[in-house]
């Protein structure tokens, strides 16, 4: 009787994997956010990411159980997924590195990063760190040596005195706008740059009601003075 119930459990019992462990908690962690989101969710947003996690989970719980059926031996399921869900963990770790701008008190306004400029410091950004902070002078302008690609894909803005971030004890949001990368032609050499528009309080962005012009008038001189070429 135990020997064909240890034949019955090897061959067609869906087993517990690394995989589905994961599935089930990370289905209750969104169960969990939809209800505690709902009431203040008027556009029905939370809503759409319960049904397109439980969409995505069963599409990964078949995935689960074709690798269970292939792979008999329970070992080599669980090295498989293990190995799956650690390279998944690593990848969104490193794209979750960030940057963190420390910007002067009531700063509003671009922040803007100038790449590649000779003589200028590198980003104090160490090997295999996940973030680095960086101080935002009055003018918004940080010149650096480091290459763009180098640098971290993510952004959080902080308060020079306070530490407010996004948003303060009175509910008043501090936001930011990324935009695009950028190019600046000077003296026959491409300069790379980003931008990030801070507004407080609210309110919207258009490039129309805020132009970049302080910018490229500082890149202007500054080319003029410290890049040589014609």
């Amino acid at each position: 009787m135990v020997k064909r119930f240890k034949i019955f459990w090897q061959k067609y019992v869906y087993k517990p994997s690394p995989l589905n462990i994961a599935i089930v908690i990370f289905l209750i962690k969104m169960i969990a956010q939809y209800y505690a989101n709902r009431e203040g969710d008027t556009e029905g947003w939370s809503g759409y990411f319960l049904i397109t996690s439980i969409a995505i989970s069963a599409v990964i719980l078949v995935l689960d159980f074709l690798i269970q059926v292939v792979f008999r031996r329970y070992w080599v399921t669980l090295t498989l997924e293990l190995a799956l869900l650690s390279t998944i963990y690593i990848y969104g770790t490193w794209e979750d590195r960030y940057k963190e701008f420390v910007i002067p008190n009531n700063f509003t306004g671009y922040i803007i990063v100038v790449y590649g400029l000779k003589g200028e410091p590198k980003l104090p950004k160490k090997t295999f760190a996940l973030n680095y902070r960086i101080k935002v002078p009055a003018n918004g302008i940080i010149l650096t040596s480091s290459d763009m690609d180098d640098d971290y894909p993510n952004v959080k803005i902080k308060d020079e005195s306070d530490g407010i971030t996004e948003e303060d004890s009175f509910g008043l949001r501090l936001w930011y706008c990324p935009l695009p990368p950028d190019k600046y032609f000077c003296k026959g050499k491409v300069i790379n740059y980003k931008r990030w528009f801070i507004l407080r309080h609210g309110g919207g962005f258009s490039e129309e009601e805020h132009p970049n012009t302080n910018t490229i008038e500082f890149l202007d001189e500054y080319c003029s003075k410290n890049v040589s070429g014609k």
